[in-house]
């Protein structure tokens, strides 16, 4: 059971690596764009904090978010940073996430049917 364990978690630590490395580049790429400050920082800060489980995801959201309010204040460039993370993070954690980690660990039963209904290839 011990070695079943074991090989379950170097299963898992490569694929979640994966993951947040996706979900940290995907916050410096919108930083950049947005020309918001110190963007590998905060694609550095998001792999690391996406291993907490939960909050670790919105801390990684809400630190980039509050710096691009104090550096440009509420308007535009805000509300684009804002919708940018809300939906590259949900498509990560939605879509990405379950499909890398469920044929990494063989943990697909609900993925599998809907990955037929939806036609992904």
């Amino acid at each position: 059971m011990i070695h079943s364990v074991d090989a379950k978690v170097e299963q898992f630590l490569p694929s979640k690596s994966l993951v947040n490395l996706l979900s940290g580049a995907m916050i410096s790429i919108v930083l950049v764009i947005c020309g918001v400050d110190l963007p590998l920082v905060f694609g550095v800060m998001a792999f690391f904090l996406t291993f907490v489980p939960a909050l670790g995801g919105l801390v990684a959201l809400a630190l980039p978010i509050g710096l691009t309010y104090l550096q440009f204040g509420s308007g535009g460039t805000l509300a684009g940073v804002v919708i940018s993370l809300v939906v590259s993070n949900t498509l990560i954690e939605r879509a990405v996430e379950p499909r890398i980690m469920g044929k990494s660990m063989d943990l697909s039963p609900v993925w599998e049917p809907l990955e037929h209904s939806l036609q992904f290839r």
